[in-house]
Protein backbone atom coordinates (compact mmCIF):
# COMPACT_ATOMS: atom_id res chain seq x y z
CA UNK A 1 0.00 0.00 0.00
CA UNK A 2 3.10 2.73 0.95
CA UNK A 3 4.65 2.14 -2.40
CA UNK A 4 1.25 1.39 -4.90
CA UNK A 5 1.75 -1.54 -5.63
CA UNK A 6 -1.03 -3.90 -6.54
CA UNK A 7 -1.16 -7.46 -5.76
CA UNK A 8 -1.53 -7.94 -9.17
CA UNK A 9 1.81 -6.85 -10.08
CA UNK A 10 3.70 -8.92 -7.59
CA UNK A 11 5.53 -12.32 -8.60
CA UNK A 12 5.15 -14.43 -5.53
CA UNK A 13 6.74 -18.05 -4.52
CA UNK A 14 5.41 -20.69 -3.08
CA UNK A 15 5.22 -24.75 -2.78
CA UNK A 16 2.25 -25.62 -0.48
CA UNK A 17 -0.99 -25.56 0.42
CA UNK A 18 -0.85 -22.58 2.32
CA UNK A 19 0.11 -20.73 -0.41
CA UNK A 20 -2.97 -21.02 -2.77
CA UNK A 21 -5.29 -17.12 -1.68
CA UNK A 22 -1.50 -15.88 -2.43
CA UNK A 23 -1.11 -17.37 -6.16
CA UNK A 24 -4.84 -16.41 -6.72
CA UNK A 25 -4.42 -12.77 -5.79
CA UNK A 26 -0.52 -12.27 -7.46
CA UNK A 27 0.13 -11.58 -10.84
CA UNK A 28 2.96 -14.33 -11.11
CA UNK A 29 3.39 -17.25 -9.44
CA UNK A 30 6.36 -19.32 -9.21
CA UNK A 31 6.04 -23.14 -7.81
CA UNK A 32 9.26 -24.74 -6.61
CA UNK A 33 9.79 -28.36 -8.14
CA UNK A 34 9.09 -30.50 -4.84
CA UNK A 35 5.88 -28.27 -4.51
CA UNK A 36 2.51 -29.86 -3.99
CA UNK A 37 0.63 -30.94 -7.65
CA UNK A 38 -2.62 -29.07 -6.71
CA UNK A 39 -0.13 -26.02 -6.06
CA UNK A 40 2.06 -26.77 -9.46
CA UNK A 41 -1.08 -26.56 -11.15
CA UNK A 42 -1.69 -23.09 -10.18
CA UNK A 43 1.35 -21.63 -11.04
CA UNK A 44 2.44 -19.63 -14.02
CA UNK A 45 6.12 -20.89 -13.27
CA UNK A 46 7.72 -24.46 -12.08
CA UNK A 47 11.35 -23.10 -10.23
CA UNK A 48 13.96 -25.56 -9.56
CA UNK A 49 13.14 -27.03 -6.02
CA UNK A 50 14.17 -24.90 -2.83
CA UNK A 51 17.02 -27.24 -1.74
CA UNK A 52 18.85 -26.26 -4.97
CA UNK A 53 18.23 -22.36 -4.71
CA UNK A 54 15.06 -22.30 -6.92
CA UNK A 55 13.93 -19.30 -5.89
CA UNK A 56 17.56 -17.19 -6.78
CA UNK A 57 17.74 -19.33 -9.38
CA UNK A 58 14.74 -18.31 -11.02
CA UNK A 59 14.83 -14.22 -10.32
CA UNK A 60 18.79 -14.68 -12.16
CA UNK A 61 17.00 -16.57 -14.96
CA UNK A 62 14.13 -14.60 -15.46
CA UNK A 63 14.26 -11.69 -14.13
CA UNK A 64 17.87 -10.26 -13.87
CA UNK A 65 18.92 -10.64 -17.39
Amino acid sequence: ELLQVQPKQTMVFGDNFNDATMFSESGICVCMENGQPEVKEKADYIAKANTEQGVSRFLKEYVLR
